[in-house]
């Protein structure tokens, strides 16, 4: 009876195979990885956002600064992108705007893009401000 069991539950399994939802978690690709700006001007970027078996939601194309930072960054900066709604196995074009404002101090800004809780690693961004 114990083997019968066992082959059961083996048969039915679990709802996904081992590393299924690792390999398929929606990831962000930058287009353009660095940007140059002087301050007071706006530029846009784009990602892509890969959105694998899951449907994406909002927190997949997060901006932040560090492991547990999100804005608010230094002043004078505001980065955003508006996110589309999509389907699961969709690769979206997403565009990324980048305002800085006259009096931002010129030096280099480092920016993550993607989501705090996925297994894969945030895209990098590097805007340096001269």
């Amino acid at each position: 009876m114990a083997i019968g069991a066992l082959l059961v539950q083996w048969l039915e399994g679990p709802a996904f195979p081992p590393g299924f939802g690792l390999l398929n978690q929606p990831w962000v690709e930058l287009i353009e990885k660095n940007v140059v700006l002087e301050p007071g001007e706006t530029k846009e970027i784009y990602c892509i956002l890969h959105t694998k078996y899951f449907p994406a939601r909002e927190n997949w194309t997060e901006i932040y600064t560090g492991p547990n930072e999100q804005p608010p960054w230094p002043e004078g900066i505001r980065i955003y992108a508006p996110h589309p709604e999509v389907e699961p196995y969709e690769n979206v074009l997403i565009r990324i705007i980048i305002e800085t404002d006259p009096e931002l101090e010129p030096g280099a800004y480092f920016f993550y893009v993607g989501n705090h809780d996925s297994a894969r690693w945030p895209a990098k961004l590097t805007l340096k401000v001269v």
